[in-house]
């Protein structure tokens, strides 16, 4: 009975892990996917590389600046709830900037992008914290 009891826990326990690692995986890869395109946006919007570049910047400011104080929001309202805020935010600024019409737009975007990230990856990495056995943890 207790090797049941063991399989059931590790079966819930792992969708919610993987989906966790499949958010901060696409919050990750997010900043890499403009430099592949980076000479198309520059055509596109006729600006600059450099200009364009700033695309990059407006996405991981506000993930490096606001993720720590974004940290005690999950403590708050609850890891899961957190991430799915982070998660929409992130998903909905990502598909604006997929349709966006000008490239100030798309600099907004961009922002709103790197801000749900940065709601998203502190309440993951403390979900996954959360979610680990203390006492195997470091094994």
């Amino acid at each position: 009975m207790l090797v049941n009891a063991n399989v059931k826990v590790q079966k819930t326990f792992v969708l919610p892990i993987f989906v966790t690692f499949l958010g901060i995986f696409a919050i990750g890869v997010d900043n890499y996917r403009l430099l592949a395109i980076l000479p198309q946006l520059a055509a596109h919007f006729e600006r600059s590389p450099q200009v364009i570049g700033l695309l990059s910047s407006a996405y991981a400011l506000p993930l490096a600046l606001l993720a720590p104080l974004f940290g005690p929001l999950s403590d708050r309202l609850g890891r899961r709830l957190a991430m799915i805020i982070g998660m929409t935010i992130f998903a909905l600024a990502l598909a604006a900037s997929g349709l966006a019409p000008t490239y100030e737009f798309l600099l907004v975007a961009r922002f709103v992008n790197g801000l749900g990230a940065a709601i998203f990856v502190p309440a993951a990495f403390a979900y996954i914290a959360d979610s680990s056995d203390p006492k195997t943890g470091s094994k």
